[in-house]
């Protein structure tokens, strides 16, 4: 299960795959979804174990599609997380970024990073309250499996975890010598309220060589 970029607000995957700059997302499902009766679609959370493979995947795959289609190597990357709000009057999917208010979220993050002169941004993912894992439910049915004064936990609490895990893998368990993030700080929660916590990597990719002619249009700046 997966969705690339495709919307107004990002700039297409594809683009990006051409080396293009902007932001974009490449989507790992966090959850498994089953059909229970003939209307209604059923999400299904996921262990830690699991979305962290499906988050590992991504990265993988994206790194692998930027570098076979620009012929260019990732030199630097850097993993991190932010937020998003819901869409006024969309019914919100972490799936379908159309739903998505970035509300200087992502885009925020972009600018920062553009003007570190990164080449590109990716969601990798988006996780909201009902694909916490504590919140699991049986396919027909409502009842939360868990004690309820653990209610608290929210995707806010939730995001730094796989985020964290990811820089861990790529400083203790397989080095990255690309990999950018200076520390294990999981920095600091933001008092407003939002409805989706984002997944992200930004990267850098090798000079284009000199000889090269950019496949973006001249003059036009993706935001």
């Amino acid at each position: 299960m997966s969705a690339t970029g495709s919307v107004r607000i990002f700039t297409e995957f594809d683009d990006l795959c051409r080396g293009c700059q902007g932001y974009s997302y490449n989507l790992a499902g966090l959850f498994d979804i089953c059909d229970h009766d003939q209307f209604n679609r059923h999400k299904h959370t996921i262990s830690f174990k699991e979305a962290f493979k499906r988050l590992k995947l991504r990265i993988k795959e994206s790194f692998s599609a930027l570098e076979t289609q620009t012929d260019r190597k990732v030199t630097d990357f850097t993993i991190g997380k932010t937020f998003c709000k819901q869409k006024t009057g969309a019914y919100f999917n972490p799936m379908k970024p159309t739903t998505w208010s970035l509300g200087g979220g992502i885009n925020g993050r972009w600018q920062d990073y553009k003007n570190a002169d990164y080449d590109g941004l990716i969601v990798l993912a988006c996780i909201e309250r009902d694909l916490i894992s504590q919140h699991t439910k049986e396919c027909n049915k409502r009842a939360i499996l868990m004690d309820k004064k653990t209610i608290k936990a929210n995707q806010q609490k939730l995001c730094p975890s796989p985020e964290q895990a990811l820089i861990h893998y790529y400083v203790l368990i397989k080095p990255d010598e690309r990999l950018r993030n200076q520390s294990f700080d999981i920095g600091n929660l933001s008092k407003q309220p939002y409805i989706g916590g984002i997944v992200y990597v930004a990267y850098k990719l090798e000079p284009e060589p000199s000889y090269s002619v950019s496949m973006c249009f001249p003059g036009f700046e993706y935001r």
